[in-house]
């Protein structure tokens, strides 16, 4: 499922010790015709809202990382046309 590819990247990071940079994920759906590929980073999280000094260097010294999805693309058949072609939709940045 696509949870536990989720749940996979996340491993990833962490069993690396934040050393791998870039996970790809890719999830084939031969029921529904489709691919979906993923390309996930890590970056640095900062909380939403208004933070004290004190709660600011805690936050700088831990350098939290969260998994941060750069792009989504999916690949689906087109089911109509003859011969098969294949629509392609992208989420960020084509890299």
């Amino acid at each position: 499922t696509l949870r536990q590819l989720h749940n996979d990247m996340q491993w990833w990071f962490r069993a690396s010790n934040h050393d791998v940079k870039i996970v790809i994920l890719t999830k084939f759906d031969h029921r529904q015709h489709y691919i979906l590929v993923e390309k996930w980073e890590e970056e640095i999280s900062y909380p939403q809202g208004a933070i004290t000094r004190s709660q600011a260097a805690a936050i700088s010294q831990q350098n939290v990382l969260e998994p941060v999805k750069r792009q989504s693309i999916t690949i689906s058949r087109d089911e109509t046309t003859n011969p098969v072609s294949y629509n392609i939709i992208n989420r960020g940045a084509l890299v």
